[in-house]
C-alpha cells in the first residue's frame, strides 16, 4: 500500500521537477528526490520501515509550510506531494520562482507563490 502511495508521489514529484527545471534547483541532483522520500520513511520498535505520518514530519524549517502542506488533510497523496515540493522550493531562487510561476495553472501558482514567498523561512516577505 505505501509502496504505491510512495510511487505515485515519485511520478508526480518527477513531473514537478521535470516542468520547473532541475537547473532551476540550486545543488539539485538525481539523488535529491530520493532523499526526500527516504525522509518520510521511518523505522518502528521491531525495525520494520514504515511510512510517517504527515505530522510526524514538520521542523522548526517546514513547520510554516503546514497549510500549504496540508490544504486538504482527508487527501493523504496531496499531503505528501505538497510536502515533498516544498522541500524542494527551499532550493528554489526568487528568480526561478518567478520566472516559472506562470506556466502552472493559475490556482496551483497562487498556492506555490504563497509557499514561497510566504511561509518559506529563507524567503518571507512579512519578516
Amino acid at each position: 500500500m505505501h509502496s504505491i502511495l510512495l510511487k505515485t508521489i515519485e511520478t508526480k514529484v518527477r513531473s514537478f521537477i521535470d516542468h520547473f527545471g532541475k537547473e532551476y534547483f540550486y545543488g539539485y541532483h538525481d539523488e535529491t528526490l530520493y532523499s526526500c522520500l527516504l525522509s518520510f520513511i521511518k523505522r518502528n520498535a521491531q525495525n520494520e520501515p514504515y511510512l510517517s505520518n504527515i505530522h510526524e514530519n514538520y521542523n522548526q524549517l517546514t513547520f510554516q509550510s503546514k497549510s500549504f502542506i496540508e490544504k486538504d488533510i482527508n487527501d493523504k497523496k496531496q499531503c505528501y506531494l505538497f510536502a515533498f515540493i516544498s522541500k524542494l522550493l527551499q532550493l528554489a531562487s526568487p528568480e526561478s520562482m518567478i520566472f516559472k510561476l506562470p506556466t502552472f495553472e493559475e490556482s496551483f501558482s497562487r498556492l506555490l507563490c504563497q509557499n514561497y514567498f510566504y511561509q518559506q523561512e529563507h524567503f518571507n516577505i512579512e519578516n
